[in-house]
């Protein structure tokens, strides 16, 4: 009797541990809503690839232990302000391929050891401004950014990947980041890329570029020249293309004499 007794606690003791650090996998489980059941102490919620519209303020309140929500690939396009407030163990969010036109949640979230905030291919218009001190990795591209407010980024002092989609070069004048490294951009309709552009930025090493078809001109010789920051086409690697403004044929920029970018030496176009 005591021997079953025991074995009956180990195997209890067991199960505890298990429950605590389950997963609870909802994906394409053509859900609308947050589904009723999730046990309070799982670390891992899917609810990705399904049809859920809303998150309203208390459907993940109790969830205390969990690091990892991933609510990709809905069609979430209202979410309350206080959606995500009290998961204090939230590091990893998934918001991407959704509906979102803007993100009321954010100045809410109290999230206190979040690092990854992925909201990409929203309807996003305008970045929004971000209070979350933790945060490392930030995903906005696949939106149409059209306004970035001044200060976007000054709440994030841990920050150190951003991957962003805007509308027009000027608007990233407005970002300021002293612990930025790693910057890619996406579909910015340029056709040059001026040496100041990144000044606000001031501890990047790594940009991607994935824009349109730069024009060889004065606006470029920084890009092969600068020293502190890789630089990268998405499509060719560490190796920047422009366009010939006689033959419009696509050349490396490592390729174009300094004389034939610049006619005047040392003449750098700022815009």
């Amino acid at each position: 009797m005591i021997n079953n007794l025991s074995r009956i606690l180990f195997f209890l003791f067991v199960f505890c541990l298990c429950v605590k650090g389950q997963s609870y996998n909802g994906r394409r489980r053509g859900l609308t809503e947050i589904p009723e059941g999730i046990p309070v102490d799982v670390t891992e919620i899917d609810l990705s690839n399904n049809s859920i519209t809303t998150i309203g303020p208390n459907d993940f309140s109790n969830f205390t232990y969990l690091n990892d929500l991933n609510l990709a690939n809905n069609n979430i396009s209202i979410m309350h302000k206080d959606a995500f407030v009290g998961l204090v163990n939230l590091d990893h969010l998934y918001l991407d391929d959704n509906e979102l036109e803007e993100a009321p949640f954010l100045p809410n979230l109290g999230l206190i050891n979040l690092k990854y905030l992925n909201l990409y291919h929203n309807e996003l218009e305008e970045m929004p401004i971000f209070r979350i001190s933790t945060l490392e990795y930030l995903y906005l591209s696949g939106n149409e950014i059209r306004t970035i407010p001044d200060g976007a980024l000054d709440g994030l002092v841990q920050l150190k990947t951003l991957v962003l989609s805007i509308s027009k070069l000027e608007l990233f004048l407005n970002l300021r980041s002293s612990t930025l490294e790693s910057l890619t951009l996406y579909s910015v309709p340029i056709r040059s890329f001026p040496y100041d552009a990144l000044d606000g930025l001031t501890n990047l090493k790594d940009l991607y570029l994935n824009v349109d078809v730069l024009e060889c001109d004065c606006r470029l010789p920084w890009l092969r020249r600068n020293a502190s920051i890789n630089i990268y086409d998405n499509y060719s690697g560490p190796f920047i293309q422009c366009s010939s403004n006689e033959s419009g044929a696509l050349i490396w920029l490592t390729e174009v004499p300094l004389d034939q970018l610049c006619p005047v030496t040392g003449e750098f176009i700022k815009e």
